[in-house]
């Protein structure tokens, strides 16, 4: 059998070709687009990578080319080229693995608020027209035989996901969200998969448990983590001058010097910022020291943050809008509603031993790899 991948350079896509591998060993190529502009491969692990695709007038070709060797072809996420791809190719053995932001940053897609009222204002009073970020959109697609406004843009992956009717997610609750918005056909196949099994992340560890008490919020330099209200939270209960760790390391320059200065006034020493790219198991040793763990988005995001958090024992808080909320608490994890359980000193003390160990069982049993691998068994053999 042979599986084709097509990617962009992003950092979970080892976790997801690691699984690949042990499912169907040497059966997975992996192609990585790349602009103009781009670097090597950044986050990949170059034994992973079968080719880089140069974006230009005839990827779209190039990649029907490589369509027509596979039997199974894996799209990672969604972009103008794999639309386009998609359009132009019978999509009976496609695979469409979301990852969120295409659907949830696409208005003709989603149509609800993800932004708390404070962040929202605070978007609109840095928005204006980046130029540099144009200028790249620009160049990058002005290759790709003409180019495409990001609204355009936008329309054309609404197009193309009303014809995929194959979908890769980890879990029910989020292909719930996209029926009732309409974004996808209702009559889907579904493939259970997560780009991290947690025996990824446990393989990082040294002890079971959390290690310190520090509070993570956020994953990311996003205007969607909603950083704003939550730190008004903090702010106003007794956090007791516990580490209050604030991953900035990708996303939003703006948004990210803006919060560095807020998080310096509120918090003072206890703020620790993550500006650099961490590799794994260094970034896991930082959630292991957190018993605390703040997600404030309102849509489903950072779901490798959050499982991880809730395998190693920190007390997770999610905006209840989250899909990644409800899963877990149909699955019967001990996980908080920011809105009604956040609200006083005593809300900041992390699980019971007991309630740890309920969590990490539940985790192990529903993302575990041999799990996940043979759900990809029983979906690309039937």
């Amino acid at each position: 059998m042979k599986i084709v991948h097509f990617t962009i350079d992003e950092k979970f896509i080892n976790g997801a070709l690691s699984t690949f591998e042990i499912a169907f060993p040497k059966q997975n190529e992996l192609y990585v687009l790349k602009s103009k502009l781009s670097q090597n491969s950044k986050y990949i692990n170059p034994i992973f990578i079968t080719n880089e695709i140069l974006k230009d007038s005839k990827t779209l070709l190039k990649c029907q080319a490589i369509v027509g060797q596979a039997d199974w072809v894996i799209i990672h996420g969604m972009n103008e080229v794999w639309a386009k791809l998609i359009l132009n190719i019978d999509t009976s053995n496609v695979i469409y693995f979301i990852w969120g932001a295409e659907i949830y940053n696409n208005p003709y897609l989603y149509k609800k608020d993800t932004l708390g009222i404070k962040t929202k204002s605070l978007k609109k009073q840095f928005f204006k027209v980046d130029l540099r970020m144009l200028t790249k959109h620009f160049l990058n697609s002005i290759g790709y035989k003409k180019y495409l406004s990001r609204q355009n843009s936008k329309k054309l992956i609404k197009l193309a996901l009303s014809k995929v009717n194959n979908i890769g997610v980890l879990y029910d609750e989020e292909i719930q969200v996209y029926k009732e918005n309409k974004i996808l056909l209702q009559d889907l196949n579904i493939l259970k998969f997560g780009y991290y099994p947690i025996e990824y992340f446990a393989r990082q560890l040294k002890d079971d448990f959390p290690t310190g008490n520090n509070i993570l919020v956020g994953n990311s330099s996003s205007y969607t983590n909603n950083h704003l209200e939550i730190f008004d939270i903090l702010k106003g209960i007794n956090y007791q001058k516990r580490k209050v760790i604030v991953p900035l390391s990708y996303g939003d320059s703006i948004l990210r010097n803006y919060l560095l200065n807020k998080g310096i006034e509120i918090f003072k020493s206890n703020f620790t910022p993550i500006l650099k790219f961490l590799p794994l198991t260094d970034y896991t040793k930082l959630i292991q020291s957190c018993n605390v763990v703040i997600m404030n988005h309102y849509r489903q995001q950072a779901v490798g943050n959050i499982v991880s958090s809730i395998y190693f024992g920190a007390k997770v808080f999610l905006n209840k809008e989250n899909s990644a909320y409800l899963y877990l608490k149909n699955l019967g994890c001990f996980v908080y509603d920011i809105e009604n359980d956040l609200n006083n000193q005593n809300d900041l003390i992390g699980l019971t031993m007991s309630q740890m160990r309920i969590n990490k069982s539940l985790i192990s049993n529903d993302i575990n790899q041999r799990k996940l691998i043979n759900h990809l068994n029983l979906f690309l053999t039937k």
